[in-house]
């Protein structure tokens, strides 16, 4: 059976994959980095400015630390999200029609579709629901699914919509910017760490508000899993940082 071409290669495909580094964009983002403020050196100002530190509240560590260290901000690397499109699929016709599908029922009975852009890996069963793995935010999450949606559309389901959409795991990385004894976090909170440095160099420590997993390691880099949006992402991290803070070698 001839492959349909119902999609255009600027759909799914990078007309130039050769991609270089613009120069003046690259001059934006360092002119983005804050300037460290000249402090006051007027004869009254040291009253004044004592003043106002007492009368200030002090900032979350957190906080602080996220403004000094950029590294800190959560990296996201992988969201896995489900969504439904209300609607049966026929795989094995979808799978002649579509030109970066595959469907191995001896492997996995649904159908495999890759995206360029945005990058990631969907896949479809028989009943509607579908999966998206490998794109590095929620909107290009929720976009590959809306993608996937229309694709199916032009297959001829014409009753298929992009609904249920929930984000099921985010994965990020982070670093906290100073070396951490991850004996001594292990033996004060031996219910959430896990730590066997003869079989893995990292520190399982788990976290139940919110619940999410790290993988910390000696240097301070870590690896978040679990969390279900940006909002339970940053708790966590504030939450964390605040634990590690205290063992800091």
């Amino acid at each position: 059976m001839e492959l349909l071409d119902l999609f255009d290669d600027s759909d799914l495909f990078d007309n130039n994959p050769k991609k270089t580094i613009d120069p003046i964009k690259l001059d934006k983002l360092f002119e983005e980095i804050p300037a460290a403020s000249s402090s006051s050196s007027a004869p009254g100002a040291e009253n004044s400015n004592k003043d106002a530190l007492v009368a200030q509240p002090e900032e979350p560590l957190l906080g602080m630390h996220m403004e000094e260290d950029p590294e800190f901000m959560p990296d996201i690397q992988n969201v896995v999200a489900f969504f439904h499109l209300c609607c049966e699929i026929d795989i094995k016709t979808a799978n002649f029609r579509l030109r970066n599908a595959e469907y191995n029922p001896r492997n996995k009975n649904a159908l495999i579709i890759r995206l360029r852009l945005p990058k990631c890996t969907a896949i479809v069963y028989s009943g509607g629901k579908c999966s998206v793995t490998g794109p590095q935010s929620l909107e290009d999450a929720e976009y590959a699914g809306k993608k996937i949606t229309k694709m199916m559309q032009k297959l001829g389901y014409k009753e298929a919509r992009f609904t249920n959409f929930q984000v099921e795991s985010i994965v990020a990385k982070a670093d906290a910017g100073f070396p951490i004894r991850l004996e001594q976090l292990t033996y004060e909170h031996k219910a959430q760490a896990t730590y066997e440095p003869e079989l893995f160099a990292g520190c399982v420590y788990r976290m139940n508000d919110p619940k999410c997993s790290f993988l910390i390691f000696v240097t301070g880099k870590m690896v978040i899993s679990g969390t279900r949006n940006m909002e339970e992402l940053e708790a966590a991290l504030r939450n964390i940082f605040t634990i590690v803070s205290r063992f800091n070698t």
